[in-house]
């Protein structure tokens, strides 16, 4: 995270959609900047979370697109509001 920077971690939190990204980022690397203890199994544990938020993102597009299948088929509903 120390690596990506500000501005890249903004941009990335940006295009995920997260509220006030630079905020969040200049927080994000406050905080890793801060860690000094370096735990057995971090590496991996940071790349099981990294895994997951990627898993859970690739959902949450599934999810919308699905969302907008479903609309598009009420939309050609026979009974769907014409207003």
């Amino acid at each position: 995270m120390r690596a990506s920077g500000q501005v890249r971690m903004t941009g990335w939190l940006k295009k995920q959609g997260v509220r006030l990204p630079a905020q969040m980022a200049i927080k994000a690397l406050e905080a890793a900047n801060a860690q000094l203890t370096v735990v057995h199994g971090e590496a991996a544990a940071a790349a099981l979370v990294a895994k997951i938020a990627t898993d859970l993102l690739r959902l949450r597009e599934e999810l919308l697109q699905l969302d907008r299948q479903i609309e598009a088929r009420l939309a050609e509903h026979p009974f769907a509001p014409t207003s």
